[in-house]
This record gives C-alpha cells, structure tokens and sequence, in this order.
C-alpha cells in the first residue's frame, strides 16, 4: 500500500519516498518482493499518488506492476478491498507494508513456506519491537494465531506480551477476498483494520498462523493502525 500522507514527518515528500541508505523507503520494499517473484504487483497509492507512480516506474525494477488509487484513505482493510479487481485470479495474496525499508525477500519466503506448508487461509508476521506500547499484542498458541489483544480488551496477561503484528502477510485469496467485507469501521479511526480480517478467519474455523520475523523489531508505520495513513503494496504470485 502507498496511499498515505506521512503526517508525523512534516514533509511535502510522500513518506515512501524518502530516502533510506540512499533509495526511496518503497524501492527497498519492492526489491524484497522482487525476490518471490510476484505477478501481477499491485500498488496501492493515494495521497500524491502520480508522483508515486512515476517514481516507481522510474526505478525500472522488472515487476509487473499495476497502480490502483484507493481514493478516500479509510484504512489497510479499504486499501486492500481497493486491489481486489487488480489482484485478478491469483490464488494467493501477499500483502506487505510499502514504508518498510528493513524488509528481506528471505521474510517474504518464510511467510508464504509456512501458509502453505499449513495449508492455513492467512499467516502473519509478527515481531518484538524495542517499546511495545500503543501496539496490538499477538496472543497465540505455538503458531497459530488467537486474536489481537489491544487495551482494555486485553488481561494482564496479555499486556505483559511483547510480540505485535507487522505489516506483512499471506492469504489464500478467496479467504482474504470473502473476509473483507466483514470488516467493519467500529473502532475509534473509522476505518478499515487488515488485521480484523484474521479473527474473521479463525472464527470462521479456518487455520491463521504466526511467523515470528527477525526484523530487528521494525513494523514501519503500522505503529498502531489508523494512527496515519500507510503506504501498501499488494505482490500477488509464487514464491522461489
């Protein structure tokens, strides 16, 4: 997904473009899902979204890329809802966070080896970040994912969890797709949580799993969802 503003960083410049180590946040995270060699790749842009565009059909990478603009920002859940035309038949989805610059093909091939090693309809990465705080907790067992403990929803218990969802998962696609529309705006941002869609899942009684990332504890701009608009990109396809 690319269709936020970055309005933490006071910047005219849409925040995955910003340079990390000298290239664009977004480059980084297209060269990683370069490396499961995805088809098509969809990008989901909004705020300053033709500059986006240009930027990345610029960078030359050799991804069958395809733009959505997402329109009204209302959430991950929306923004993938918005791709799901663009998606086409593939039978599995990856979703990944475009303002991630610490992400690593090697993530991306475990994710997707565990769902379908599981056969699970979604699996997500979690990681252990330096200050957990204002995060969801991933409350599971072994791994196989449970729910998203977050304020007084949670048990002491659960606070003391230091582990948080990132921005990456795989779906098989007709379990993403059926799930969306379930999503519901019911929560302070009015807008659409990615995440709800894996307790849809496993209320349903289909299997969500949990791949424990080494990322060093990095979740991009997912630092607690709705806080400010993100950027995502959507690489359908197989992994090597």
């Amino acid at each position: 997904m690319a269709a936020g503003k970055g309005k933490r960083l006071k910047s005219s410049t849409p925040k995955v473009l910003h340079t990390v180590c000298g290239r664009p946040i977004l480059w980084h995270a297209l060269q990683a899902v370069h490396a499961v060699r995805p088809d098509p790749v969809v990008v989901v842009v909004g705020h300053a979204g033709g500059e986006v565009e240009r930027a990345v059909r610029s960078w030359d990478l050799g991804l069958p890329l395809r733009f959505v603009d997402q329109g009204e920002p209302l959430g991950t859940g929306h923004a993938v809802m918005a791709a799901e035309e663009a998606v086409g038949r593939a039978d599995e989805v990856l979703v990944v966070s475009g303002d991630e610059p610490l992400l690593t093909g090697a993530q991306l091939r475990e994710l997707l080896r565990l769902r379908r090693r599981r056969n699970a309809a979604a699996a997500v990465q979690t990681t252990i970040p330096d200050d957990p705080s204002g995060f969801g907790r991933v409350v599971h067992e072994h791994d196989e994912f449970v729910r998203i403990a977050e304020g007084s929803d949670a048990t002491a218990r659960e606070r003391a969890i230091v582990e948080v969802i990132t921005g990456n998962y795989a779906f098989r696609r007709e379990d993403l797709f059926g799930a969306l529309p379930l999503v519901t705006r019911e929560n302070r941002q009015r807008e659409y949580y990615l995440p709800d869609v894996l307790g849809i899942l496993r209320e349903k009684g289909e299997t969500v799993v949990v791949e424990p990332a080494e990322n060093g504890g990095s979740v991009g701009a997912i630092s607690g969802e709705g806080r400010t608009s993100i950027w995502f990109r959507l690489p359908i396809g197989s992994a090597a």
